[in-house]
């Protein structure tokens, strides 16, 4: 009898091959079972394609695509069209490792699709984009990471950014002591949908010229640095008790208005030693910058290269280039 029924169900389930893409099929006892193909590593260094967009990943198996596998490895996609990690499927990485240097024509981490990430680590590791970076564009939690002393370099990064379909739940991550994102235009977070985030912890950098975040999209800081142009000290507890900013108090993250949490400070033009031993990066004369450590100790010479950072302004959503 359970020969037969495991004959019925292989018969029957013959009739939909166009479903095996998704899923192989085992059957036990006469029972189904649904287990995901691998989609592992697609391509590796030269061989990774300007547009990364394989139908084979999952949510317990990414498709990657990995730039770094070898050592000194330069990926630079030229005049082409801007990366695109996730075009129309979901579930596609982009990695960038082991020193690498990338440069594109710019960059979006899910295009009209969702659950797409990159992740940039490992010291010397650079992207460097000569246009925008977007972070879910009509899409939903995709993410970019950059990591253990790697960088990124923008003229203007955008999460959470679309026409008439909103993106929700898209995030930038920097953490780790050297990790950088250096921004010489505007960083916006979320103008296009909700529960948009930007997290800077463990030491981290952002550097911005304009910051700007829609409604219910956050700031979130937990012991890292963001560095505005300018002395706008007595603008910061304004902006802090309108809600910008999230920390993370244990357990998860909760917006925070009072400004007596957060450590600021502006240092002039001449005063890039002490910038320096506030925050353990060079080129910071002439900034304010935002943290939520205490007392920052005194980081020596160690730091990132030397980095510029810009003023931290409300302002109307632009359209990015």
């Amino acid at each position: 009898m359970t020969n037969l029924r495991t004959m019925k169900l292989k018969t029957k389930l013959a009739n939909y091959r166009h479903f095996a893409r998704a899923a192989s099929i085992i059957l036990i006892a006469g029972f189904a079972f649904a287990e995901p193909i691998h989609a592992g590593t697609i391509s590796t260094d030269g061989d990774v394609p300007v547009n990364m967009d394989s139908d084979l990943g999952t949510s317990l198996d990414s498709a990657d695509y990995i730039i770094g596998v070898g050592t000194g490895i330069d990926r630079d996609f030229g005049s082409e069209s801007p990366v695109e990690v996730g075009g129309v499927n979901g579930y596609n990485r982009l990695i960038i490792q082991n020193g690498a240097t990338v440069t594109s024509n710019g960059g979006t981490v899910g295009l009209y699709s969702s659950f797409n990430g990159a992740v940039i680590q490992d010291s010397g590791s650079i992207w460097t984009a000569t246009s925008s970076v977007v972070v879910g564009y009509e899409g939903h939690n995709n993410s970019l990471v950059i990591k253990d002393g790697a960088q990124m370099v923008a003229p203007n990064v955008y999460i959470g950014q679309g026409g008439s379909t909103p993106s929700n739940g898209n995030s930038l991550t920097v953490t780790g002591q050297n990790s950088a994102l250096i921004v010489s235009g505007n960083l916006e977070i979320g103008t296009n949908g909700s529960s948009n985030t930007m997290t800077i912890e463990n030491g981290g950098l952002i550097k911005t010229q304009v910051a700007f975040k829609g409604p219910d999209s956050f700031f979130r800081l937990d012991g890292g640095y963001l560095a505005v142009q300018g002395n706008i000290e007595t603008a910061i507890p304004g902006i802090i008790a309108a809600g910008w900013f999230q920390l993370w108090d244990g357990t998860g993250w909760v917006t925070v208005t009072d400004s007596g949490q957060f450590t600021f400070s502006y240092f002039s033009g001449d005063q890039e030693a002490e910038a320096q031993a506030f925050s353990g990066y060079e080129g910071l004369g002439g900034y304010t910058i935002i943290t939520t450590i205490p007392e920052p100790g005194t980081w020596g010479l160690i730091g990132a290269a030397a980095l510029g950072a810009l003023p931290l302004l409300s302002r109307r959503f632009r359209r990015r280039s």
